[in-house]
């Protein structure tokens, strides 16, 4: 989201399916801040992310450096197709509420930013059977995490029958 002479901007990454977001503001609409500020908000949930879909905005011209960070793929809207983007854009109007077009953008905290987020985050949406973002999001993590324990249980239990990697699958199985 662009601020008020398109010089400070908020970066606003919204999970599709949920509608999850996390925001962070930068200074300068420049690609090596817009790269950073997605890295370091991303960065807790380096492991899920797979792909992150930009705009065509000169701001992105680092996502090879945001791809490498969280080894993710990047995929670009085509130009003037913003419907690609739509779970951004519905966010952005949001967002919009709290903070509207003709306020300048350095008027907004880090701490009013991140209760905007949370606020967001947990209202309750109609295409979600009225849960919010932050539990649909959650309840995926855990289905996530619940997936790859019993993927490793059926994987060590398949190493402790062969004889010597016992030890081995009661080891890594302690860890979970």
């Amino acid at each position: 989201m662009i601020g008020t002479g398109h010089k400070q901007a908020i970066v606003t990454l919204v999970e599709r399916k949920s509608g999850f977001a996390v925001l962070s503001h930068v200074t300068r609409k420049t690609s090596d801040l817009v790269s950073q500020a997605i890295i370091t908000s991303l960065a807790p949930l380096a492991a899920r992310v797979r792909t992150v879909t930009y705009d065509n905005g000169k701001e992105f011209a680092d996502h090879a450096v945001v791809d490498e960070a969280l080894k993710s793929t990047a995929y670009f809207a085509d130009p003037f197709a913003s419907w690609q983007r739509g779970s951004n854009e519905n966010f952005n109007g949001l967002l919009r509420q709290y903070i509207p077009k003709k306020r300048p953008l350095s008027t907004v905290t880090t701490d009013e930013l991140k209760m905007i987020q949370d606020r967001i985050n947990h209202r309750p949406r109609k295409r979600l059977g009225f849960k919010t973002p932050y539990e649909v999001f959650h309840q995926s993590l855990k289905r996530v995490d619940e997936h790859r324990l019993d993927h490793c249980r059926r994987y060590c239990i398949w190493h402790s029958d062969f004889k010597g990697y016992g030890a081995l699958s009661q080891r890594g199985a302690s860890y979970l």
